[in-house]
């Protein structure tokens, strides 16, 4: 008898240690996109402010270098620049 009562103790234990677990995965998975969301964020904010800063020479690049239209210039350095706060800020993230 005594054999059985532990193998059905060992059982209950392991049952309880893999449903902790997978509730301690499940809370933690919820937050697995947030350094990912910031640290893009940071370096949207970090490429889109000197765009901003230094308008002339970025049309300047965009014109000549690259082809596009000038006005382009602070139309994309301001969605960097914003897109960027967007993501640190988790603006229109799903709330878990």
């Amino acid at each position: 008898m005594h054999h059985f009562s532990c193998y059905y103790k060992k059982i209950a234990r392991d049952s309880v240690e893999k449903l902790t677990k997978t509730v301690f995965q499940e809370k933690l998975m919820k937050y697995g996109p947030l350094p990912i969301r910031v640290l893009t964020g940071i370096i949207f904010i970090a490429h889109g402010t000197p765009k901003l800063v230094n308008i002339p020479g970025t049309q300047h690049f965009f014109s000549h270098a690259l082809g596009f239209p000038p006005e382009m210039a602070v139309i994309i350095a301001l969605l960097e620049v914003i897109g960027g706060f967007a993501l640190l800020f988790g603006v229109l993230t799903r709330i878990a």
